[in-house]
């Protein structure tokens, strides 16, 4: 039986090993990527729809509608009436945010 060896030495491990990293990162970049592209093509669409024939609901308005009103209530009757998870979400944005 003949066998045929083939042994890399240190530069060509190094090199192999470059090219398998590379690779590693390609695999998981470029799916990455395409749902990003994919995900900003459709809010880009949605938000140009609804700015030329104000077609459904912004939820990024609603949401921001919804905490100033829970703002607005929080600063007058000091939170009562107020959900306890939105009352805390409040609290962390002034924490945060100041």
């Amino acid at each position: 039986m003949i066998v045929h060896r083939i042994e890399f030495n240190n530069k060509e491990r190094e090199m192999l090993e470059t090219v398998v990293v590379g690779q590693t990162v390609k695999n998981v970049v470029v799916p990455a990527a395409g749902v990003a592209a994919v995900g900003s093509a459709a809010y880009l669409s949605y938000k140009a729809l609804k700015a030329a024939f104000d077609w459904g609901e912004d939820i990024i308005d609603d949401i921001k509608q919804t905490e100033q009103t829970f703002q607005d209530r929080e600063d007058i009757v000091g939170g009562v009436g107020v959900p306890v998870p939105i009352r805390a979400w409040l609290k962390i944005r002034k924490w945060t945010f100041g």
